[in-house]
């Protein structure tokens, strides 16, 4: 009894996984539809489709709004260019390549990543306090953390 309740646990597991995958392949096809017809960047909430999508790697042509994975998060190309290995996603100095959108935790909220991008009412962890912040106002490219801009963030309160 108990081993076909383990096999069929096991079954629903593999289907689900595999739904899941169907779906995450079908929005981020429709992102990147999105991103080309209308010429505007990825969603802040958009990191969801991260799975999705091809990873970056070095020396790749990209063209502006061309949709990439790197170290699990979503991000997008700013303006065309080769990729090269000093000029990684998320990183200081690369804030003209790349904006990042990262793929939010089970509970929705969204880890701080550099050159994220947040909207009104999204959830964002900060790495330096550990605390999680509430969006109050959206900010496009996050070049500091939340609690370092508390005009867009505000301490999520239970």
């Amino acid at each position: 009894m108990r081993t076909d309740l383990i096999a069929q646990a096991n079954t629903i597991k593999t289907q689900t996984t595999k739904r899941i995958n169907t779906l995450v392949d079908a929005g981020a096809k429709q992102m990147k539809m999105y991103c080309a017809e209308t010429d505007n960047a990825p969603a802040a909430d958009s990191g969801i489709f991260a799975g999705g999508v091809g990873e970056w790697a070095v020396g790749v042509d990209y063209k502006k709004n061309d949709l990439f994975s790197y170290q699990g998060n979503l991000g997008y190309v700013k303006q065309a260019h080769t990729s090269q290995a000093t000029w990684l996603p998320f990183a200081v100095g690369t804030e003209s390549l790349y904006g990042a959108r990262p793929n939010p935790d089970a509970d929705g909220v969204y880890s701080y990543t550099y050159n994220m991008a947040a909207d009104v009412g999204m959830l964002v962890s900060d790495p330096d306090d550990g605390l999680i912040y509430e969006c109050i106002q959206a900010i496009p490219d996050m070049l500091f953390k939340p609690h370092e801009i508390p005009a867009h963030f505000t301490v999520k309160s239970d």
